[in-house]
């Protein structure tokens, strides 16, 4: 009888530095898959602003080689690829230019568009309006959210080695 009230009973469950052990695992998968999730953000909004950037340049190469738009070359605004008419093979949808730099926009269709031009002499062109001689390209920044940076879409002649030179000009 003795032996039945002093009988010791098995003692199930876990004890504190098992549970310790449990909780800090789980935090550490939990920050792992935090920054992998982080990352996989970045790489999709930046695969997001390349490819609105990439159709930006698209549809200003569509203008370049439209003989019907408004004026020869390429857009001397991005208005006149935004604002075209719906007909227009150059119509450009779904997208923001912006005139500000751009520095971790919440859209990653936030763009910068810059037409590229030269107004007949050594020196570069200060506006758009100087542009005489023509505009020969386009540029277009987007904003890559891996690296934290700005990137270049381009599209004809943005370089300013030729003569006589050629200027990007921001041109919202």
């Amino acid at each position: 009888m003795q032996e039945m009230l002093f009988k010791k009973t098995d003692q199930r469950g876990f004890t504190i530095v098992e549970l310790l052990i449990v909780v800090v695992i789980i935090a550490i998968l939990a920050a792992i898959t935090i920054v992998a999730y982080n990352g996989i953000q970045a790489r999709a909004k930046t695969s997001a602003a390349q490819s609105a950037a990439n159709s930006a340049v698209k549809k200003a190469e569509a203008y370049n080689a439209d003989d019907t738009s408004p004026t020869v070359g390429y857009p001397d605004a991005s208005t006149r690829l935004t604002g075209a008419a719906s007909s227009a093979l150059y119509k450009l949808d779904g997208v923001t230019f912006t005139g500000t730099a751009l520095s971790n926009p919440t859209n990653a269709n936030t763009l910068r568009y810059f037409a590229c031009g030269h107004n007949g002499t050594a020196t570069a062109p200060a506006t758009v309006a100087a542009m005489t001689g023509g505009i020969v390209g386009a540029r277009v920044e987007y904003y890559n959210y891996s690296t934290s940076s700005v990137a270049t879409v381009s599209a004809g002649n943005t370089t300013t080695g030729g003569t006589p030179n050629v200027a990007c000009i921001l041109a919202t």
